[in-house]
């Protein structure tokens, strides 16, 4: 028994110096393996650094952006339609049996037409920059809610007509009925309608933020006196109604006359009009609101336009903005063609004046000199045969100024969209920027990469961008630092310091850059 212990004993002993030596080994070459490891990563990262020869090295200054196109991307556009029209139970309309009808048909209106020529106008004049999608239609078989009570036939008020005084106010016709006293008695002819019972009964907030539609028309029989259109969500702006605020992505309620087809796409107008100068910093100039270098001027001078954003080119008109004859005049608003001398003048063929109008065909390409091109309203005048149902003036200048709206691709150095239909889409634009750290470091011939910043949108909704592109929004101080490949990719070219600037929506931000 004594002699085995001691046999284990001495196994033991000679066993330690064996197990010490394996250790060794693995531990060595587990070094060894691990440096190997490390310099090849080192050498991987070496090589991505140096991947671009020195040959496919492109100069900033000498960099080709991509060319700016008409875009050709197509987005659907939901369109959720309030259809406020009461099936009558009795009464006649100008010998018209109205039992069993809606309201506007007894009124002899067409409530389908008006809506196909409008999704036709917008889909059209957008270039199919979007595509107008009926998602659904909410019928309400009553009529419009108002604010203020108004007096019904029986004597009592109520918030709302009934049917029969509805019936007694449009006996003669629509004419005569949108005139009754009554009617124009109700109070503030803009502002009286009850946007939150609509909002309230269909459940319009919940619905936006599960994403059913994009955009509400209120087709409503007369009287509605609604605005024209009015923002709802979060930070909601003026677009020529009150706003109301509420917990949901921004999105817009427009009115559509079925009574007045040719005011229709106006409330788009006006809407887009006040859009794009929320976009470009409350900058629209007209006579009323002049140009803020020069409070005293009322009048664009050579020098002045090239001072102009493009919003503020695009809505010049001689009647509002400019001298006479000065050729600097642009596309105009809704209220005014390029030559216009009143509201609502859209076919003056007598008054002659020069007009950048078409350059914005070739947008952003528009030029300094003034235009020797004079204006014509037959330009869309001559249009009237291409299209069926409502022909009006106002239908055909409306048609054209949406057309000549900026629809193409990429960006503005000062990081506007060149596609102002995505301001229209969204309802929001950027307005600060911050990035993730202030100054970043970077080794000769590494990827200008993991450069984060985060955007804040008017709506209160923010996203994470990255820089790592030379695109033409950015402006860097010290160009000789850097060099990109063919696909913008920036590179850090030598030792030293500098700053880039990054614009979206007119805003900037400075990231400071430091090259070892």
């Amino acid at each position: 028994m004594e002699q085995k212990t001691d046999l284990k004993a001495l196994l033991f002993i000679l066993l330690i110096p064996i197990v010490l030596v394996i250790a060794y080994f693995l531990i060595y070459n587990f070094k060894i393996l691990e440096i190997k490891l490390g310099k090849n990563k080192e050498e991987t990262k070496e090589t991505e650094q140096k991947e671009i020869p020195k040959d496919d090295r492109i100069a900033l200054d000498d960099f080709k952006f991509k060319d700016i196109t008409e875009s050709t991307e197509k987005r659907d556009y939901k369109v959720l339609i309030i259809d406020i029209d009461p099936v009558l139970t009795k009464g006649t309309i100008e010998n018209r049996n109205c039992s069993g009808i809606n309201a506007s048909t007894c009124l002899n209106q067409n409530k389908e037409q008006v809506i196909n020529e409008l999704i036709k106008d917008l889909n059209d004049s957008s270039h199919n920059s979007i595509n107008i999608v009926v998602e659904k239609t909410e019928s309400i078989n009553e009529f419009a809610t108002f604010k203020k009570p108004v007096k019904l036939l029986n004597g009592q008020e109520a918030y709302r007509f009934d049917e029969d005084t509805w019936l007694d106010i449009f006996k003669k016709g629509w004419y005569n009925g949108i005139n009754d006293p009554r009617v124009q008695g109700i109070g503030d002819w803009f502002g009286t309608y009850d946007y939150e019972y609509i909002i309230d009964k269909l459940n319009l907030i919940e619905r936006r933020k599960n994403k059913e539609f994009d955009e509400v028309w209120i087709v409503n029989v007369d009287p509605a006196l609604t605005y024209e259109s009015i923002m709802v969500g979060k930070n909601a702006f003026w677009i020529n109604g009150t706003p109301i605020e509420k917990d949901c992505e921004p999105f817009k309620m427009i009115n559509v006359s079925i009574a007045r087809p040719d005011t229709n796409l106006e409330c788009f107008g006006h809407a887009t009009e006040q859009l794009l100068n929320e976009v470009y910093k409350n900058t629209y100039y007209h006579k009323y609101n002049p140009l803020n270098w020069n409070s005293n001027s009322t009048t664009i001078e050579q020098n002045d336009y090239a001072r102009l954003n493009f919003f503020q080119k695009f809505m010049l008109t001689e009647e509002e903005n400019t001298v006479k004859d000065s050729g600097l005049v642009g596309v105009g608003n809704m209220h005014f063609s390029p030559n216009s001398t009143k509201d609502y003048e859209w076919n003056n063929t007598e008054k002659q004046v020069n007009s950048k109008y078409d350059e914005w065909l070739d947008y952003p390409n528009l030029k300094t000199a003034r235009s020797t091109t004079i204006f014509s309203p037959s330009i869309y005048m001559n249009k009237a045969e291409d299209l069926a149902g409502t022909i009006s003036e106002a239908r055909l200048h409306h048609r054209w100024w949406f057309s000549l709206i900026p629809h193409h691709t990429g960006v503005t150095k000062e990081g506007y969209s060149n596609n102002w239909w995505d301001y229209y889409i969204s309802n929001k634009h950027v307005v600060e920027l911050t990035p993730e750290k202030e100054e970043y470091t970077l080794k000769e011939n590494e990827p200008l990469k993991d450069i984060r910043i985060k955007l804040v949108y008017s709506d209160n909704s923010e996203i994470k961008a990255e820089l790592s592109k030379y695109e033409r929004n950015i402006e860097i101080k010290d160009k000789d630092l850097f060099y990109v490949d063919e696909t913008g990719q920036l590179y850090a070219k030598t030792k030293g310091s500098t700053q880039i600037k990054y614009y979206i929506d007119g805003n900037y931000t400075e990231i400071k850059i430091k090259i070892e």
